[in-house]
């Protein structure tokens, strides 16, 4: 339903740890430059009412807790995948984004920064507004550097997050317990 409009993709709770708010305070900034930007949301949380209110409801879709199907939709019709997380343990999210050759703009969670490398596969970025709307803005504007991250992002989900890799490794370290 947003047609060719650039668009960005949050899935997470709805919590400062996740970058939620700050998201919130960067896209109207984003809006300054790429004013057709469309903010996908999705997760579980309240809904940040006053940070909302001053953007258009036309640059928001809240998608609330999608189900498989409109989860898929979102990370296909969006140009980014934006968890800007400050606290993360893994972040599947963004090895599902680039499954859909997606790039991703990561915060400054370790393990997050461990799995998406800056300039190649995504972006880092803080939850500062004007560092991550700019984060976001060079991603939006420039086609070719996003094809470029999220086809290396593609890329590096075929060779370590296959089911298959991911089972095979799982294989290797229960042998490798059972000998000890």
């Amino acid at each position: 339903q947003i047609g060719q409009r650039p668009a960005v993709f949050f899935m997470g709770r709805r919590d400062a740890g996740k970058g939620y708010p700050a998201l919130l305070d960067a896209w109207p900034l984003v809006l300054q430059q790429c004013p057709d930007a469309v903010l996908l949301l999705a997760g579980p949380g309240p809904v940040d009412s006053a940070r909302l209110s001053p953007i258009s409801a036309g640059n928001i879709r809240d998608l609330g807790c999608p189900g498989e199907q409109q989860k898929a939709d979102a990370y296909a019709a969006c140009d980014v995948f934006c968890l800007p997380s400050a606290h993360e343990s893994f972040g599947i999210v963004y090895v599902e984004a680039w499954s859909y050759g997606k790039p991703v703009v990561c915060g400054t969670a370790p393990a997050s920064r461990e799995l998406v490398e800056n300039d190649v596969t995504g972006v880092w970025a803080d939850q500062q507004p004007q560092q991550l709307a700019a984060s976001l803005l060079r991603l939006l504007k420039n086609h070719e550097y996003r094809h470029q991250l999220g086809q290396a992002g593609l890329r590096h989900q075929l060779r370590h997050f296959t089911a298959r890799h991911m089972v095979g490794h799982h294989i290797q370290a229960w042998q490798a317990a059972s000998l000890n």
